[in-house]
Order: structure tokens, then C-alpha cells, then sequence
């Protein structure tokens, strides 16, 4: 047998190779959550995390380039993504005025209704996490923040506007601190999904 998390053996072996595998369980449960809404309204689960993402973002977002590097998938794919919502009236392109190839996008009426159904979609798992202790939530968070960064930063996942990328974040007393927000960032303030963010383009 080989040295996978999938691996009872090997998986038992050392706490860290259960960590992982439980992270992937918990991912395996996102997966099939969105699956089971895409069959009840016949969409793809990246069409589904696209509505997710138009309802919950800005305008300067909504461009198939940004959603292409949100999701780490083609342009490609994110395009027929849309063309598909659009003919289904779920989703519609906004021309921009200066530029005659560029557009946003803008969810339908009928968007508007699939969303107020599949945004709770993860409902099971918020349910659970709340009912864990603050303290240990805090914990949690930290730790969930420091591997999401980690991957981040060598390139094996896309995470455009936490507060590591962010020009506004700086270090005082060696301690994060926000410039934006003027204060220090104590780990249960750290963003992954920040609206004010504003790209670092030294990093």
C-alpha cells in the first residue's frame, strides 16, 4: 500500500496525515452539497459557486478574468458557464461603456431566487461550528487562516483578498495591524474575503 492519507496505515500513522484527511472529508461534504443543489435547479456546481459569488462581490469583481482566477479554472470555462446561466435567464452581461468587449455580470430575478435558496447551502456545517466553544473557534480560525495562507503563498491556491495580500496590512510591534481599518488584527479579525482589500503589488 502506498503512503496516502487514504491509507488507513499510513493515515493513523501521525496526526497531521488524519488532519489532512479530515479536511478532506469536510471538503468531500462542500462538493456534495453543491452537487445536490446544482441537480434540484439542473446547474453545474461552478455555475452555482459563480451566482454564489456575483451575489456577494463587487462590480469590479464580476469579470471572467477575476471569477477565472477566483475558481482556478480556464477562461474558458467560466465562459460557458455564463453563456449557459445567461440563456436560462438566470444571469446578464453589463457592457462596459469604454470598453465594447468588457462586461459585468448581474444576477437575473431568477438568479436572484435560486440564490435566496442555495446561499445556506452549507448550513449542516454552520450549525456545527457554532456550537464549538469560542476559545477553541478562535483556535481554529487561526490555524484554518495559517494553512490557507501557506498555500497561498506558494502559488497551490488562489486567495485574492485576505488581509496577507492586502497594501493596507503592515506590521506593528510585530503584530498584523491594518491601515485601512487602523487597528491591530487580533487573529479572529483576519480576513479571508475583505471588501476593502486592495492588492500589495510588491509581493
Amino acid at each position: 500500500m502506498s503512503n496516502s492519507i487514504y491509507n488507513p496505515k499510513f493515515q493513523n500513522s501521525d496526526l497531521s496525515h488524519k488532519i489532512v484527511f479530515a479536511l478532506d472529508k469536510i471538503s468531500e461534504y462542500f462538493k456534495n452539497s453543491l452537487r445536490e443543489k446544482g441537480k434540484e435547479h439542473k446547474l453545474s456546481p461552478i455555475q452555482i459557486q459563480i451566482l454564489l459569488f456575483i451575489d456577494n462581490h463587487d462590480e469590479k469583481h464580476l469579470t471572467v478574468n477575476y471569477i477565472s482566477d477566483e475558481f482556478n479554472v480556464t477562461k474558458a470555462t467560466v465562459s460557458d458557464s455564463i453563456k449557459a446561466l445567461e440563456k436560462k435567464g438566470i444571469v446578464k452581461k453589463i457592457k462596459n461603456n469604454k470598453d465594447s468587449r468588457s462586461f459585468t455580470l448581474e444576477l437575473e430575478t431568477k438568479g436572484r431566487i435560486i440564490i435566496s435558496d442555495i446561499s445556506s447551502y452549507p448550513k449542516a456545517l454552520k450549525k456545527i461550528i457554532k456550537q464549538v466553544p469560542s476559545q477553541n473557534q478562535d483556535l481554529l480560525w487561526k490555524e484554518l487562516y495559517y494553512i490557507i495562507n501557506s498555500l497561498q503563498s506558494v502559488g497551490e491556491i488562489n486567495v485574492q483578498r485576505m488581509c496577507n495580500t492586502c497594501v493596507y496590512f503592515a506590521s506593528n510591534n510585530n503584530q498584523p495591524y491594518c491601515n485601512f481599518l487602523k487597528k491591530i488584527l487580533e487573529p479572529n479579525n483576519l480576513r479571508l474575503d475583505c471588501s476593502e482589500h486592495k492588492d500589495n503589488d510588491n509581493l
